[in-house]
């Protein structure tokens, strides 16, 4: 199987990335930006290579002084779409800007047609922050929790376990914070003999469910 990989964009890649395919229905503008993109103090654009072939691209800009995470012009190979390659490109760029303090959003660019055309787009790009606090969770922090969302169809059944879990010597409950906000919950058990790490509970609030949380647990 060829080795997938993701390195920075360089402007010998111009014509690989050219070869992904037709984006944006015949408005494509990377051909007449990419170079302007990678000279962009404030851009760091990826290639996504499986072997020696360059299958997918991503550019993002640091805008609003440092406060947002812009991407543009993404593609992925026809061939390779559907295979979650485009969600590991954008994990792995947002990786790359944890350590900038002053990132709190990440946004994307979109024609105003298409979005009215495809309403689901705005949910498939929301506005969010990906920056995070962990802390331990509490018991004051119930109401908070059970106001994440509805999970499991209707079978929910933290309500009536949540404090249990907190007093269980064998469990760590963990709660993902923006600002005073509760957005994420997790919970976490020691089981067969401190052999096993089970997960019970977990839950983050919709419109922060593209940050992968629930990945990024404390050990």
């Amino acid at each position: 199987m060829a080795k997938h990989d993701i390195r920075r964009a360089t402007r010998s890649d111009f014509d690989a990335v050219m070869g992904i395919g037709e984006v944006y229905n015949g408005k494509d503008y990377l051909r007449y930006r990419y170079n302007s993109f990678l000279d962009d103090p404030n851009n760091r654009s990826y290639v996504y290579m499986v072997g020696r072939d360059v299958i997918g691209f991503s550019a993002s800009f640091l805008i609003d002084g440092g406060l947002s995470l812009l991407s543009r012009g993404g593609r992925v190979k026809a061939s390779f779409q559907g295979q979650g390659i485009f969600r590991s490109l954008k994990k792995y760029v947002r990786q790359q800007y944890k350590s900038i303090e002053s990132v709190k959003y990440e946004v994307t660019v979109a024609d105003n047609i298409n979005l009215r055309a495809r309403p689901g787009i705005r949910h498939s790009f929301p506005e969010l922050s990906c920056k995070h606090d962990i802390r331990r969770a509490t018991r004051s922090d119930f109401d908070a929790v059970m106001g994440i969302g509805e999970v499991y169809n209707g079978k929910d059944y933290l309500r009536y376990r949540y404090n249990s879990f907190l007093d269980d010597l064998n469990n760590r409950s963990y709660v993902y914070m923006v600002g005073r906000d509760v957005i994420g919950f997790s919970a976490s058990f020691l089981i067969d003999g401190v052999l096993s790490l089970l997960s019970r509970g977990g839950r983050v609030k919709a419109s922060f469910q593209e940050c992968d949380l629930l990945h990024q647990q404390p050990v």
